[in-house]
């Protein structure tokens, strides 16, 4: 294996595991909110998002995820 083989495949594998987090944190961001009505509002303009405690956790894993795909692909620019 060249060098050059070898930084795109850790490239490849930095692309996989940052599009994997940015998954699994949207997947947590998606399943971490949810939609309440105000209180007294029988009508459905008075909805509020309420998002639990991983709500941050999941924003910071897919931000940590768009960097890394951001990263992999600056570095396979580089090298070809």
């Amino acid at each position: 294996m060249t060098n050059t083989n070898l930084t795109l495949f850790i490239c490849d594998l930095l692309s996989a595991a940052g599009s994997f987090t940015l998954l699994i944190g949207l997947l947590i961001v998606l399943f971490s909110t949810s939609l309440h009505g105000a209180a007294g509002q029988s009508d459905d303009k008075g909805l509020v998002v309420k998002a639990s405690k991983h709500f941050r956790t999941g924003l910071i894993l897919a931000i940590l995820g768009a960097l890394l795909l951001t990263m992999s692909a600056s570095f396979e620019l580089i090298i070809y």
